[in-house]
């Protein structure tokens, strides 16, 4: 599936804990490129509201929660221009959101709705390198 296709797809759906936020969109993304899932590797799902608030309200929040994540696989973190896939941090208006990368802008979804921000906006983000081969 191509990276645009997949974020419209997404984007059409409700905000749904533990189906359409922004962690469980990333992971099942890089699930179909990878063959598996970086959150269960790691050990924890966003299974609904209670458990993803919980994991948010940790130190260093969604920042520390993806660090840890993406350390379970051997994606590199990115140091340069991003590729369409990609997956990332980025802040707009104050608030950090895990988001994939179409190739033009970082796209991400809240509560309040889908999220573009430009690369701009990036704070950190990981090479998705097993959907290039």
């Amino acid at each position: 599936m191509h990276v645009s296709r997949y974020i419209e797809t997404e984007n059409s759906r409700p905000f749904v804990w533990g189906e359409t936020d922004c962690a469980t969109r990333a992971d099942r993304w890089f699930k179909l490129m990878c063959g598996y899932s970086p959150m269960q590797r790691f050990g924890r799902l966003v299974m609904n509201e209670g458990l993803g608030r919980a994991w948010l309200a940790q130190h260093g929040g969604v920042v520390r929660a993806m660090r840890d994540v993406m350390k379970c696989t051997e994606s590199a973190v990115l140091n340069g221009t991003p590729s369409a896939g990609d997956i990332g941090i980025v802040v707009v208006n104050d608030r950090a959101a895990i988001s994939i990368f179409d190739g033009n802008l970082w796209s991400s979804r809240d509560v309040d709705g889908p999220i573009f921000a430009n690369d701009e906006h990036r704070y950190i983000a990981w090479e998705v390198a097993c959907h290039r081969h």
